[in-house]
């Protein structure tokens, strides 16, 4: 059998014994037959390829193809899978939906009893449109810039500034704060209706035990806890809608409605600012969502589906809210249910667990990204094992889907496998290698031991110190969901999108960074093509490069250099439409955050 290179990768079960050896270091050494790039490895990262289980050149036996080099399994492999993740399309649905409904959506009745039917449907549309279209505006600003992994990250790069990156994560973490806060404030109302005789402030330290573990459940995994989350969301419209069939009288039915009006209550309308909005403040959680789908360029699809259901479920909650309980109702429907007689108690108590529900599966999405960021601040997440070459430059691991601009705000473009298969140095010492992992293995029991059970209990000692819903949704809503979701991201997309001369430094660095990534893309495909093997053998024709991989090679390079050249750029009358929606954005947000803060009339049944 024909001796395989310490790099190569072959396919077949005897081959892949011959394969792994040599990763080991137990092959012959390199000849004329060994690719030019290959990756120098310590002993301890080749082992743990196959440490695992997985082999990562399963193939069926029976196909016989060329061998690709390491360099060129790795570099395509790194190209390819660097900013991908795991979700699928309707997992990650599953994940935007359950962010957009549930918490603000028991307050959308209250909302349109401040602004009237003609002012609450109108607001209602503004923020559905206006966040859609934002969201947008992020995914199309990180298909700019590969290094961004979180919202932060984004607005850092777009604004820059020494003071930027501490005002954008204040902003950011004050707005993933109160949401959480809202999720915890909501699961204790909940339960506390259901069993008044112990309280909302107890439930509010149970929800930490239970909240807590969630924390720790990647996004693929809580997917599954979205759907029943949604699933929840729906079955609390089908109980409304089934309690205001059976019962015939008022307040609560929908045979005979309550007095509505079609114009706002004056001194109430800024507040239904904020709790319109805050059903559509999921953008800090978006960032997180589109890196973490395996098909990103499906996100547009994916984000109007969403919002569709998001809208169409707003909508329907707040016009069955406000016709079943007229002015009375109360900031959570779901109390006005319980303090109303003649409904089926099943019912009602299927509602109230309904809701009860809905915190534990949101909380764990929403806190995703408050981790991360506060893990960055900490220095948790850009931690590298040093380099034995004083020139070698350190990437952060592809691995990690939560680098940001922190961790690589002066880092190559090149991808770890790429700049690794390129130079021939060992990257650390046996020293430098066991400092690293002893400082990684510090790091996760600080984060799984000590940060976030702190974190969550920050949230629940918020919620104790600020009990009224209606008001933490009301700032949540003005101060942060119009910041975070509308303010901050268009004017970041008027910086970014500003049209730039050719000779401008903005132009040239965009330009590099386009050719250089279409230039990593070709270089990995290329090398996965042009290898084969120097001495005859029977299988060469297999092995030769055919005209169909040529051309695929070619294809591909020219989609991904097209991909890659394509500069954003707002101008004419998008850019008209971004300056209206940053000033109306700016007007509502100010007034609603100020009346958030003012004694006005408390609403609900008295």
């Amino acid at each position: 059998m024909e001796q395989l290179p310490p790099n190569a990768v072959a396919w077949g079960r005897d081959t892949r014994r011959a394969s792994a050896a040599g990763w080991n270091g137990a092959a012959s050494p390199a000849s004329e037959r060994s690719p030019l790039l290959a990756p120098s490895r310590p002993a301890g990262t080749n082992a743990s390829y196959f440490s695992s289980g997985v082999d990562i050149t399963e193939e069926p036996a029976h196909v016989v193809r060329r061998r690709p080099s390491t360099f060129s399994k790795e570099a395509w492999k790194a190209a390819i899978e660097e900013h991908r993740g795991e979700s699928t399309w309707s997992q990650s649905l599953f994940n935007t939906v359950n962010v957009l409904i549930g918490v603000g959506l028991l307050a959308d009745p209250l909302a349109f009893a401040d602004a009237g039917w003609i002012f609450g449907t109108i607001l209602l549309l503004f923020c559905c449109l206006v966040t859609n279209y934002t969201a947008k505006m992020l995914a199309a600003m990180m298909r700019q810039d590969r290094h961004s992994h979180t919202y932060a990250d984004v607005l850092i790069r777009a604004y820059g500034g020494n003071y930027t990156p501490s005002l954008i994560y204040f902003l950011f973490l004050v707005e993933l704060l109160t949401f959480s806060v809202a999720t915890v404030e909501l699961f204790a109302d909940s339960m506390a209706s259901l069993f008044p005789k112990i309280g909302a402030f107890v439930f509010k330290l149970i929800s930490y035990g239970i909240l807590l573990p969630t924390t720790f459940l990647p996004l693929r995994i809580l997917s599954l806890t979205s759907l029943i989350g949604i699933m929840s969301s729906f079955v609390l419209l089908a109980v409304l809608i089934t309690d205001g069939a059976v019962k015939h009288d008022a307040p609560g039915s929908l045979v005979q409605v309550m007095p509505t009006s079609v114009w706002p209550r004056w001194k109430r309308f800024p507040l239904s600012f904020g709790l319109l909005m805050s059903g559509f403040s999921g953008h800090a959680v978006v960032p997180s969502l589109y890196r973490d789908m395996a098909h990103p360029q499906h996100f547009g699809s994916m984000i109007n589906v969403a919002y569709i259901i998001a809208f169409s479920t707003s909508l329907v909650f707040a016009v069955l809210g406000y016709l079943m309980f007229g002015n009375d109702v109360s900031s959570e429907i779901t109390r006005d249910l319980a303090k109303t007689t003649g409904y089926p108690i099943v019912l009602n108590k299927l509602a109230v667990w309904m809701v009860a529900l809905n915190p534990l599966v949101k909380y764990a999405i929403a806190n995703k990204p408050l981790v991360q960021t506060f893990e960055h601040l900490l220095g948790l997440h850009h931690h590298h094992a040093p380099s034995s070459s004083p020139t070698s430059q350190q990437a952060p691991s592809a691995s990690d889907p939560s680098d940001s601009v922190i961790a690589t705000s002066n880092l190559s473009h090149l991808t770890p496998a790429i700049s690794s298969a390129i130079s021939s140095v060992p990257l650390t010492t046996p020293a430098q290698h066991a400092a690293h992992v002893a400082h990684q293995r510090r790091v996760r029991i600080l984060r799984y031991t000590v940060f976030r059970p702190a974190l969550t209990l920050l949230c629940v000692g918020i919620a104790i110190a600020i009990p009224q819903f209606d008001r933490v949704l009301a700032f949540l809503g003005s101060a942060s969901a119009f910041v975070i979701c509308v303010i901050g991201p268009v004017g970041a997309y008027l910086i970014v999108g500003k049209k730039r001369e050719p000779g401008t430094l903005g132009s040239r660095k965009r330009r590099k960074s386009s050719v250089g990534a279409a230039g990593g893309r070709y270089g990995a495909l290329v090398a996965q093509g042009s290898t084969k093997p120097a001495a005859p053998s029977p299988l060469n024709s297999s092995f030769e490069q055919s005209d169909l991989e040529r051309h695929r090679i070619s294809k591909a390079f020219e989609a991904g250099a097209a991909h890659d050249r394509g500069e954003l750029v707002v101008q004419g009358a998008e850019r008209v439409l971004c300056w209206v929606l940053l000033v109306v954005s700016v007007l509502l947000a100010t007034v609603g955050t100020v009346w958030s803060f003012l004694p006005v009339e408390e609403a609900g049944l008295q």
